[in-house]
């Protein structure tokens, strides 16, 4: 399985919030405490990744096509 992310979605703040939602929404389901932690955890990384993005775009970095 291949896991890479393409650049262009690497610099898309929209990418990032949409895979920190698919995490949350696991995490909602899952009943052991470590494991949804483990996974809010991932959505919060996620969310962090597109904060960087947005403050590329605002540096002119904007993704490419």
């Amino acid at each position: 399985m291949d896991w890479s992310v393409p650049a262009a979605d690497q610099r898309d703040p929209e990418h990032w919030h949409q895979r920190a939602e698919e995490a949350r929404e696991i995490a909602r389901f899952m009943t052991d405490m470590p494991d949804k932690a483990a996974m809010l955890e991932i959505a919060e990384r996620y969310e962090r990744l597109a904060e960087r993005a947005i403050k590329r775009l605002a540096q002119g970095l904007a993704p490419r096509p």
